[in-house]
């Protein structure tokens, strides 16, 4: 999942340098680093950072097949036994688990969305 992130986070940075602050930002002179670091960087993290949130909650959700398919002993395999059997607590408890696993990570990029951008309010 990097590669997508990083060329997301590569587009934005693109999108950013032609935007009409930056072309402001370098009609008065002001080098290109500067221009990067004070706001085209932090501009582009918030489209990465929301991104990066959902890959979080498909890789929670791929470790039921990678485990499975791999024959690794943790909580998507224990699902898929539980579902094979007809556990149905087994299968609640590891559906919660997972569900409690995507919903603190959604919780930590909406922290840090409001972090990085002040205009966010939660």
């Amino acid at each position: 999942m990097t590669p997508i992130l990083a060329r997301n986070l590569r587009a934005t940075f693109i999108q950013q340098m032609d935007k009409d602050y930056a072309v402001a930002c370098r009609s008065r002179g002001l080098p290109e680093s500067y221009i990067f670091s004070r706001h085209v960087f932090w501009n582009s993290l918030l489209p990465t950072v929301n991104l990066l949130g959902v890959v979080v909650a498909f890789l929670i959700g791929g470790t039921v097949v990678v485990e499975n398919v791999f024959n690794i002993p943790g909580l998507g395999n224990l699902l898929i036994r539980g579902v094979l059997t007809h556990d149905q607590f087994v299968v609640q408890a590891v559906s919660l688990l997972l569900a409690v696993g995507v919903v603190i990570s959604n919780f930590a990029v909406d922290i840090l969305t409001a972090i990085l951008d002040p205009r966010v309010t939660l």
